[in-house]
């Protein structure tokens, strides 16, 4: 297998997740003040009830398919035949699971019938997603420049599009469209990777047979995502659409910044499956640590960052009538650091591993605690309890995986590894607090302070020599050597 480079495949996902962080600061400003609130938290409800569907359509054929595909990227037609075989299994749950969906959306849901009819082409075009393919022939270019491109279009058709609160089908159409336009033009370079099949070689049995392995898979994602959406969709039911929004609006806010994190995932999947397929633990143990010291690197000054800015960006990104996603926020940046550390060691690590019933139990376990605290939570405080439940659940899942990889990893190596980035970004808070009188809502003052908080973080790590910080400024240094 000729490998491609972890740290470029890496920095192509973090210019998708730069933009895919860039984007929401434009579109989520824009649509909050054009739609009304109510309306977000409709489509919010209902694109967490499509996700049920769709994950049951998905059913862990993502994960085990690109473990396959990485353990034998060059064997074209066994993966030709891999990739035809589960495509044609999501397509039969599609259809298959359509029909309890459109009974739901008409007698449960009826007000919001068209929403959910919307949302059918949704649940296709992750029926037809072959995107796993890729990334199990770690081909992660072809992905990010279909994702860009996607992305910056549909940004485009929001501004052309949606224009008052009456386009809100037309935004809820704009949405699921760009996943379909995506996941369909995957197909468009898929023959380079592929070989031609005869249609008597793909056989009902074949597809049968992935069954298993696929479902093992599943009940993890299938875990993990009930609880994902179901706060949204217990917010709808025991409070309002409003406070759904309040949740939903601060929860993607917090998941934009993950999103740079959580890069390092998709990357690090398929090569941890290759060197445990030759086990060669300790180069996997090896990238697991300086991987999570990037986490921390990255994660703790993030943290601190969102709590102080927040009082300040959320009046201006959203809105003066979304101020009570100020404190859902604070309380949700959390995850930042404890959900990079879960994505990396979770599924990337237990699963090769063979770990896979344990991880299955881990991730049940949060879910159910998940849900017990939200039915608690939700009637008392809202949307406040609903983030209070992410962080206990997502915090139970993070450190039961980390005691269960402790053959692979020490939880005690971990912090005292990295406690200086606590330091710097208690350093760095302390800093901006002394000078919150002088900030404002505007763009002048959330410049100064991610400039100032930067500045006083990164100055901190040069002056105690901090390792991952030295070896950044020495891969600058050599690019811009090689550049001249």
């Amino acid at each position: 297998m000729k490998q491609k480079s972890l740290r470029d495949n890496y920095i192509l996902n973090i210019l998708y997740q730069i933009l895919a962080m860039i984007v929401p600061f434009i579109t989520i400003p824009y649509v909050a003040r054009v739609l009304k609130v109510e309306q977000m938290g409709i489509y919010n409800y209902v694109f967490s009830v499509a996700n049920i569907f769709i994950n049951f359509i998905v059913n862990g054929t993502e994960q085990y398919g690109l473990r396959e595909i990485a353990y034998r990227p060059n064997e074209k037609k066994e993966n030709t035949k891999l990739l035809i075989e589960l495509t044609l299994g999501k397509l039969i749950l599609f259809l298959i699971l359509t029909i309890p969906y459109i009974i739901i959306s008409f007698l449960y849901n009826y007000e919001y019938r068209y929403i959910y009819i919307i949302h059918i082409v949704l649940l296709f075009s992750y029926a037809i997603d072959i995107s796993w393919f890729y990334k199990g022939q770690e081909e992660f270019k072809k992905i990010v420049t279909r994702n860009i491109t996607i992305k910056l279009l549909s940004v485009i058709c929001i501004f052309l599009f949606v224009k008052s609160s009456k386009d809100f089908y037309r935004y809820a159409i704009l949405m699921v469209g760009s996943t379909l336009i995506g996941n369909i033009t995957l197909f468009l370079g898929i023959s380079v990777y592929t070989t031609k099949i005869k249609i008597k070689e793909i056989k009902i049995s074949k597809i049968k047979e992935h069954i298993n392995p696929c479902i093992i898979f599943f009940i993890p994602i299938l875990a993990s995502n009930i609880y994902a959406y179901l706060d949204k969709i217990l917010l709808g039911i025991f409070s309002i659409e409003m406070e759904v929004a309040y949740y939903s609006q601060a929860e993607k806010i917090v998941k934009m910044v993950l999103g740079v994190i959580t890069a390092l995932e998709v990357v690090l999947l398929p090569r941890i499956s290759y060197y445990v397929k030759n086990k060669e633990y300790k180069i996997m143990s090896t990238y697991l640590y300086k991987t999570l010291q990037f986490i921390f690197f990255i994660g703790i000054p993030l943290i601190f960052g969102m709590i102080f800015i927040s009082p300040y960006f959320i009046p201006l990104f959203l809105g003066a009538e979304y101020n009570k996603c100020i404190l859902n926020v604070k309380i949700l940046s959390f995850l930042i650091l404890i959900i990079g550390i879960a994505s990396i060691t979770g599924g990337s690590v237990m699963i090769p591993i063979g770990k896979q019933k344990k991880y299955n139990l881990i991730i049940i376990g949060g879910s159910i605690l998940n849900g017990i605290l939200n039915i608690f939570f939700i009637p008392y405080f809202k949307s406040y309890g609903a983030s209070v439940a992410t962080i206990c659940a997502e915090s139970f899942i993070t450190i039961s995986i980390l005691i269960s990889l402790k053959k692979y990893l020490n939880i005690f190596t971990i912090l005292k590894e990295n406690y200086q980035y606590l330091i710097a970004s208690i350093f760095m808070f302390l800093i901006l607090k002394s000078l919150s009188r002088v900030f404002y809502s505007d763009i002048e003052s959330l410049f100064f302070i991610i400039t100032i908080g930067g500045i006083s973080y990164f100055s901190l790590l040069l002056l105690i020599k901090d390792s991952m910080t030295l070896d950044i400024l020495s891969f600058i240094k050599t690019k811009i050597i090689k550049s001249i």
